[in-house]
């Protein structure tokens, strides 16, 4: 799908000036995560940038990869609520190429995080939700197995081009728009994978 709509929404945000690099998916970009230094790595994905949502800038601690207490979150972006418990990533060999497609509207839940890298010990928990005005609002967690980290909401408006989610952040997040290869998979259900850009992982998210 070249353009930006998607599901026949229209994002406020275009493709022009996204940066593949940025961040999405979970990776912590810039701030420490159950031990991983600012700057460095966390649980071997590069803080350069990752895929699907972007947890940039946020530090460890309060939280629980499960719920709990720190369900809510921090910041005022959204009121987003949780639909699935946190997953722990699974070590796979490679992954598919990202083939794009029509991205429904909805609330799209992480039910899969799947890495290349055999160092990563982390789980992580998401909740994407897509409107049809071209709004997206994340709830995200990545923590160190173990080690719970902070929940982070972030708001943005969203549109494809090609085989990229183009997300352009407009609450909780200072970098610039991203680029995020995508795949949408209809399989018993919708499903949205999400592709690091220079991280090693990749989420799949199911729409409830």
């Amino acid at each position: 799908m070249g353009g930006g709509s998607a599901g026949g929404a229209t994002a406020g945000g275009s493709a022009g000036g996204a940066t593949a690099g940025g961040s999405a998916g979970g990776e912590m970009a810039g701030g420490s995560a159950g031990g991983a230094t600012a700057g460095g790595s966390a649980g071997g994905a590069t803080a350069g940038g990752s895929a699907g949502g972007a947890m940039a800038g946020g530090s460890a601690g309060g939280g629980s990869a499960d719920g709990g207490v720190a369900d809510a979150g921090t910041g005022s972006c959204n009121a987003v609520a949780y639909g699935a418990p946190g997953i722990p990533f699974r070590l796979v060999a490679s992954f598919p190429a990202a083939t794009g497609g029509t991205i429904v509207p909805g609330t799209y839940d992480a039910i899969d995080a799947q890495t290349t890298d055999p160092s990563v010990n982390w789980t992580f928990r998401g909740t994407y939700v897509f409107e049809a005005s071209g709004t997206l609002n994340t709830l995200e967690q990545l923590s160190r197995i173990g080690v719970p980290t902070a929940i982070v909401r972030r708001a943005w408006t969203w549109s494809v081009s090609g085989t990229s989610l183009i997300e352009v952040p407009t609450c909780g997040f200072s970098g610039g728009p991203l680029a995020v290869p995508y795949s949408v998979r209809i399989d018993g259900g919708t499903f949205i994978d999400l592709r690091a850009n220079s991280a090693a992982t990749l989420y799949t998210y199911r729409r409830r």
